[in-house]
């Protein structure tokens, strides 16, 4: 059984990596028009597109199209499988691609020798041994999180930020405070919340507390609005992230890596999701602000992503940081006809590389 189970898994990961593979060069292929012909195309389209894998590592089944990219490729796909009939609708086609081509038969499935059942027995093994180390150290690594977050204290004045014009109208807000963060981050995935440091926001009250008393001087006022911006800046961010429902793709991607851990290729692409999703979130934010304050937001995200400290964290803290604010300064607003034609672009794309042949 377990045997049967790493066959499919293994064939959905070939597969997907084929899709990572050709996203990558439709992404580079953007990337072309973006710098030759100044066409501002939407980041988040860029990074729904990831979106296409995640359902290929997740269902070993699909649609048969006549549209689908592997028609091109079907000296590499062994063999097409078909669903039986009374697993799915008459008037439904489904199949999943073969890449491997070790079986003589399906449904019940049945190895060409003896010699590739006893690899297959032997891989899923060592598969099942690595899901389970992983996922139990992932497990382990959430859970002491978790309990070290949860001590988090709810502010209940957030009246520092009242004159930070993107969170006027955030009335609801809820902020966590807690010595273990250094840079402000969301952790949970019902029911995310946004945890800043503590040290951050006893700097900002007791500084708050110095000013209305006139006793800061020039330097300290200028340290003080500078720490103000950088806090909204991030909390914006976050508010972002939230919206796009962006903890939910980082569990189901970081699922997806574990139960694909043998594939250098799938850490490879989530590497880089992660980067377009934090991306796509700058653009969400800077869509909102004004040319001054993308500006502020762009310093800002040099100022906090030297604090970041915490792997959970998918704010203030990429590798990437030089071409998030290089993004961010040469940000145009998207028109409506590039609107519509990533639209257009998104779902043949979805088309072509959803299905099978």
């Amino acid at each position: 059984m377990l045997d049967i189970l790493f066959y499919t898994v293994l064939n959905m990961s070939i597969t997907a990596t084929a899709i990572g593979v050709i996203l990558l060069i439709v992404k580079l292929f953007m990337k072309v028009i973006r710098y030759f012909f100044k066409i501002s195309i939407p980041r988040k389209a860029i990074y729904a597109l990831w979106v296409i894998v995640l359902i290929r590592l997740m269902l070993p089944f699909s649609f048969s199209s006549k549209l689908s990219v592997f028609n091109f490729f079907k000296a590499q796909i062994k063999k097409v499988v078909s669903v039986p009939v009374s697993i799915i609708q008459h008037d439904m086609e489904l199949s999943a691609s073969n890449c491997i081509g070790a079986a003589k038969q399906y449904f019940p499935l049945e190895y060409k020798t003896e010699y590739l059942d006893t690899i297959f027995t032997v891989g899923a093994i060592i598969w099942v041994a690595g899901v389970i180390v992983i996922g139990v150290f992932a497990l382990i690594m959430y859970y002491a999180t978790s309990k070290r977050l949860n001590k988090s204290v709810l502010i209940k004045q957030v009246d520092f930020l009242e004159d930070f014009p993107t969170l006027k109208n955030n009335s609801h807000l809820k902020l966590y405070a807690s010595d273990v963060v250094t840079s402000p981050m969301i952790f949970g995935f019902i029911k995310p919340r946004i945890i800043i440091p503590m040290k951050l926001v006893e700097l900002i009250k007791n500084n708050s507390n110095s000013r209305k008393d006139d006793s800061l001087s020039k330097k300290e006022a200028s340290q003080l609005h500078n720490l103000y911006r950088s806090l909204g800046y991030a909390i914006v961010h976050e508010l972002v992230h939230i919206k796009s429902k962006d903890n939910i793709w980082k569990v189901l991607s970081s699922l997806v890596v574990i139960l694909h851990w043998f594939n250098p290729f799938i850490w490879w692409f989530k590497s880089i999701a992660d980067r377009d999703m934090e991306l796509a979130c700058d653009e969400g934010v800077i869509s909102i602000l004004s040319e001054k304050q993308r500006k502020e937001y762009a310093s800002a995200l040099v100022e906090l992503s030297a604090k970041r400290q915490h792997i959970l964290s998918i704010a203030f803290g990429e590798k990437v940081v030089k071409l998030r604010i290089v993004n961010i300064l040469n940000y145009k607003s998207i028109t409506r006809i590039t609107l519509i034609t990533a639209i257009i672009i998104f779902i043949a794309l979805f088309a072509i590389l959803i299905t099978n042949p």
